[in-house]
């Protein structure tokens, strides 16, 4: 039983320290992405929050997606693309190619997100391709948006250390009180035997 005990121990502190890791990663590229205005971007791949729940069920509302860059000739239906939305340039979308026409060479795609009815009322040039989905992480968007906040922001400086050094301590005490209840265990035991 002892050593199951132990096991467990062992995998959680695991657990925990490749979540931590992949937190702090990921706060680390948020916030320089922040102060470089730009997309977060980890080994060329650009990391986009899901807004909207027209890509339900493959992703919700509050996922992340994380794209690559692909040529538009390598693109082929089925695949899930973000785009520049081509009636406004400030906006991006996220939804799937169902057809691929190419007129006089060039490369435009027909799209639809999978919980819509019917294919988005426009049609994406090739240029306006940013990258192919290839992951994506439910609901750390939310993480992700928060992070972006002022409040986010001071988070990770504050807070989670602050946190770790009081369940850091808070253990100390117990594992003291535990030694201690221990201790007068022992104690009670001699004092009985002898």
């Amino acid at each position: 039983m002892g050593k199951l005990k132990k096991t467990f121990k062992v995998l959680g502190n695991v657990l925990f320290i490749v979540i931590l890791i992949f937190t702090l990663t990921i706060g680390f590229f948020v916030i320089k992405s922040k102060i470089n205005g730009e997309v977060p971007n980890i080994a060329g791949n650009k990391i986009y929050v899901v807004l909207t729940g027209s890509m339900v069920p493959v992703f919700d509302p509050g996922s992340i997606v994380i794209d690559k860059k692909i040529k538009p000739e390598q693109i082929v239906p089925k695949d899930i693309v973000t785009f520049i939305d081509p009636r406004d340039s400030n906006k991006l979308i996220t939804h799937r190619v169902v057809q691929i026409t190419n007129k006089n060479g060039s490369l435009s795609f027909i799209t639809k997100g999978d919980a819509n009815d019917s294919n988005d009322p426009f049609v994406v040039p090739a240029g306006n391709v940013i990258g192919k989905v290839n992951y994506w992480v439910p609901y750390l968007g939310y993480i992700l948006e928060f992070s972006k906040s002022s409040m986010g922001m001071k988070l990770p400086l504050i807070i989670i250390p602050g946190s770790w050094f009081l369940i850091a301590q808070l253990m100390k005490v117990i594992r003291l009180i535990k030694e201690e209840k221990r201790r007068k265990y022992e104690i009670n035991n001699k004092e009985i035997q002898s």
